[in-house]
């Protein structure tokens, strides 16, 4: 299961290039999103697999303008009722309560990051197994980094880690301990 905050399809396409049959899903956070069609509303449901991977555009996706969270009353209004429960499917929430999270590409203190962090948070109060956040973000000030680093152990039933660097070093840092790991084994 991948859950992203993309409107494309590019993890999609991405997926369906290495020979997977995704399917694409979105958060129903909205009314305006209750008559649109859902894999999980399937008879016998769906249950995503290595072959058959969920997409999950937690900030909508592009094929549906009204699902999209774009503007700051679309985030706070998503946050309030992603918060509130029940906006996210049991399947959903099953990976989120026993996964780690990798977030990639934030800003700490974006609208987008906080909103997404904090909705989760909330709305798996009592369902998490465990919790262990892993966040990319660029290098900032040592003031700044020092006040993000505090924010987040506010947060003490959740182990997170910061990495401070870009993307692509996040990335090539990964590759090379990915390496390490699969030559110890």
């Amino acid at each position: 299961m991948y859950l992203t905050t993309n409107y494309d399809d590019r993890m999609t396409q991405a997926l369906a290039a290495q020979g997977k049959k995704p399917r694409r899903e979105m958060c129903r956070w909205n009314d305006a999103l209750k008559g649109v069609e859902s894999a999980f509303d399937a008879p016998a449901g769906f249950t995503p697999d290595a072959s058959n991977p969920l997409v999950y555009h937690l900030y909508g996706h592009d094929g549906v303008t009204q699902s999209l969270v774009l503007t700051e009353d679309d985030h706070l209004d998503y946050l309030v009722r992603v918060s509130a429960g029940k906006k996210l499917p049991p399947r959903v929430e099953e990976a989120l309560a026993w996964s780690s999270l990798l977030f990639l590409g934030y800003h700490l203190d974006s609208l987008t990051f906080r909103v997404l962090f904090r909705g989760i948070i909330h709305s798996m109060e009592g369902k998490m197994k465990t919790l262990n956040v892993a966040v990319q973000t660029e290098p900032v000030s040592q003031p700044h980094v020092e006040y993000l680093v505090n924010y987040h152990e506010m947060f003490a039933d959740v182990r997170t880690t910061l990495y401070w660097g870009t993307p692509q070093e996040f990335a090539r840092e990964l590759a090379d301990r990915w390496s390490d790991f699969r030559d110890d084994a």
